[in-house]
């Protein structure tokens, strides 16, 4: 799947429910997956830090994270970010939301890129 294109992408995460915010399609091109995928979910507005832990403005964490998970919805990808920070393993995750591990595995490397970086002294 190295060579899919950053549309494709996009198409799949809508289609299992990741990208869905009310009738909002986003589409990012970038030359990596992580890339594309963080530009399109900052795109969808501006209190959008990307894949993040953090809700967005406005919006509480969901209190049954599992329940959160299972269910498409425009919360859905930060959900899977808060569960990845909390130690959720892909195959836990993959079971929860029957997404691809290729996806999974992507999103477990943009949280693994956010711990490093938040370790690092400036």
């Amino acid at each position: 799947m190295q060579g899919q294109t950053a549309l494709n992408c996009g198409v799949e995460l809508f289609k299992q429910g990741i990208l869905q915010k009310h009738g909002v399609r986003v589409m990012a091109i970038g030359p990596t997956f992580e890339e594309s995928l963080q530009r399109a979910l900052r795109m969808i507005h501006p209190s959008f830090k990307g894949f993040a832990p953090e809700m967005p403005v406005g919006k509480a964490t969901p209190k049954n994270l599992e329940a959160a998970m299972e269910v498409p919805s425009s919360n859905r990808i930060y959900a899977i970010a808060k569960a990845l920070e909390d130690g959720y393993s892909v195959d836990q995750i993959h079971q929860l939301t029957s997404i691809d591990k290729w996806f999974l595995h992507k999103l477990q490397y943009i949280m693994g890129l956010m711990k490093d970086m938040k370790s690092f002294t400036w």
